[in-house]
């Protein structure tokens, strides 16, 4: 991949270790091993390569290689990130405004900013929950990327509007009033809310209500 991409290019590796579990789930000397080998290719940083509770292991795992360790995408309140920002695990703090809501994230993102650490929003999830993320993220100013969703269907693209502009792969502040989402007659007639549904979380030990 770096030599097809060239030098000039950033590669950002995700682990997804927060939605796997049992013999799936890598283990610290396993993802030692990894991100050692990756080490001469210039990964910018790599995403969630131990389970996401153990701030421990990505601890050790930050000491061990000169790879920046980027987690917490998984973690849905402040106390679970202060854990992390007291054991100093992450390079980068990956906080969801969709799950921590707008205060949490931006006090996160303070927190980090203490530790002379980075944000990288995660933002996957529908219109909504990516323009909660992209104010959040022009709320904190240390934050380094904003991730979007490639895939984008009618409730991510319908929701925002013009809201979401890119700009030669940057993202405009927003203008619009409050999170700047269009709920339309048309869009709630299309995709209904039908009672008893459970929202689909795959993070073990979480899961939306109904």
């Amino acid at each position: 991949l770096r030599e097809h991409v060239g030098p000039g290019v950033r590669i950002l590796l995700d682990g997804h270790m927060g939605f796997r579990h049992g013999p799936d789930q890598w283990d610290l000397p396993t993802t030692q091993r990894l991100l050692a080998a990756l080490e001469p290719y210039d990964v910018f940083f790599f995403e969630e390569p131990l389970p996401y509770t153990d701030a421990r292991a990505y601890r050790e795992l930050r000491q061990s290689t000169t790879i920046r360790v980027a987690g917490g995408e998984s973690l849905s309140t402040f106390e679970e990130f202060s854990r992390f920002a007291e054991a100093d695990s992450f390079d980068v703090a990956q906080p969801d405004a969709a799950w921590l809501g707008l205060t949490d994230f931006v006090s996160v993102g303070r927190m980090f900013a203490h530790q002379n650490r980075k944000v990288a929003s995660h933002a996957w999830g529908s219109g909504g929950a990516v323009m909660q993320n992209v104010h959040a993220a022009f709320a904190t100013p240390n934050t380094l990327i904003l991730e979007i969703p490639p895939a984008a269907g009618p409730l991510h693209t319908e929701v925002w509007g013009d809201s979401l502009r890119l700009v030669e792969g940057m993202i405009e502040a927003p203008t619009a009033p409050g999170l700047g989402v269009i709920l339309t007659d048309d869009l709630k007639a299309a995709y209904p809310y039908v009672p008893g549904v459970e929202e689909f979380v795959s993070v073990p030990g979480k899961q939306m209500m109904r």
